[in-house]
């Protein structure tokens, strides 16, 4: 089962009455698949399964035995109709399914409690009919070489929940970005703004050590013209008094 092999119907296999395609599952492995249709056929078609000839040997021995298989397909109404799993030494029997024209029965190996120690030999058959073109035809893949419309879902799925979270990083890449040059501006601006006040500030005191350095240099002129002026009144004082000692001595003599 676990194989990436097909199997045709071969007419010799399955005695004279049936024709019939035989699946072996050796491996303890989950997921494995096997479908099963038919070829060359336009109507409901009925096929069956069982164990290998009904030998007891063709299944395992023990109720838990590691592996199960579980049976699903379509019905002829279109309806996904699951059947009772092959598990161990439950479900061993003859069991029909209905196929309609393109339907397709699936096998798919799942592993369950209990040891593995003996697999199964199923056989898949239908009823010998001299001359017709009928053929079972059974396709096998291993789990990671599986297609389904499913896993072609979950692809897509996938890439657009990447496309979504590309995205999402672009949109956060973007914003921050706008954060990076929001915050550079405002520094710059902050920056602009302290230079501007540090210029304004120089002016300004320079302007006052400027007034004050003149008012200080304009007040000893000031001073030096009130000392003429008070010099020019002593010697005026003083040419007075010259005048009238000069005057009494004049006056003496006369």
């Amino acid at each position: 089962m676990c194989t990436n092999d097909f199997a045709s119907e071969d007419p010799k296999n399955g005695g004279i009455s049936v024709d019939s395609v035989v699946l072996r599952v050796m491996t303890q492995q989950d997921g494995c698949t096997c479908e099963v249709s038919l070829q060359n056929h336009f109507n409901t078609y009925t096929v069956y399964m069982r164990i290998y000839e009904l030998l007891r040997s063709a299944a395992p021995e023990r109720e838990a035995c590691g592996l199960a298989i579980d049976v699903d397909y379509t019905s002829p109404k279109n309806i996904p109709e699951n059947k009772d799993t092959i598990e161990c030494t439950k479900g061993i029997d003859t069991r029909s399914v209905s196929l309609s024209p393109n339907g397709v029965q699936h096998l798919r190996s799942r592993i369950i409690g209990g040891v593995f120690s003996r697999g199964y030999c199923l056989q898949i058959y239908r009823q010998h009919t001299t001359g017709d073109k009928i053929g079972i035809q059974m396709n096998c893949s291993l789990p990671y070489m599986q297609t389904t419309q499913q896993d072609k879902t979950d692809s897509s799925n996938i890439q657009t929940t990447q496309q979504m979270t590309d995205v999402a990083i672009h949109d956060s890449a973007v914003s921050d970005n706008g954060n990076v040059r929001t915050v550079i501006i405002i520094v710059a601006v902050i920056g602009w703004c302290l230079t501007a006040l540090f210029a304004i500030t120089t002016v300004c005191l320079y302007r006052r050590i400027y007034k004050q350095r003149s008012s200080d240099s304009g007040e000893p002129n000031g001073n030096a013209q009130y000392q003429d002026l008070h010099v020019t009144r002593l010697s005026s004082c003083y040419s007075s008094l010259n005048a009238s000692s000069i005057h009494s001595e004049q006056d003496e003599h006369m």
